[in-house]
């Protein structure tokens, strides 16, 4: 099986997801699938390659949870697009605007 990413290019998506440049961005620019970017992110895949592996279990900010109240407010995005931004299911979205999660979060 061809590898689609150099280890090169694992450390740098890599310490870039730490920095918190969107997963979907990503893999736009590196022209893979978001699925790979995911997995060797999260080091399910390119376990050799080193830089930082973010954590599969990943939790929003306070921050992200009032980004993403205010972006469906300001009517300007859909659900779907402001999940895939977020890096989140739609389901979580849903439950964000619906106060089942992040309760005391403005």
């Amino acid at each position: 099986m061809r590898r689609k990413l150099t280890d090169n290019q694992v450390v740098e998506l890599r310490q870039r997801a730490k920095e918190g440049t969107l997963l979907r961005v990503l893999a736009k620019e590196f022209k893979v699938a978001f699925s790979t970017v995911v997995k060797a992110v999260n080091g399910t895949t390119y376990k050799r390659a080193g830089g930082p592996i973010m954590p599969v279990d990943r939790r929003l900010t306070p921050t992200e949870v009032s980004g993403i109240r205010n972006a469906v407010a300001a009517g300007d995005f859909s659900v779907t697009n402001i999940a895939k931004d977020f890096n989140v299911s739609r389901q979580t979205v849903y439950q964000i605007l619906n106060r089942e999660t992040h309760k005391t979060v403005v």
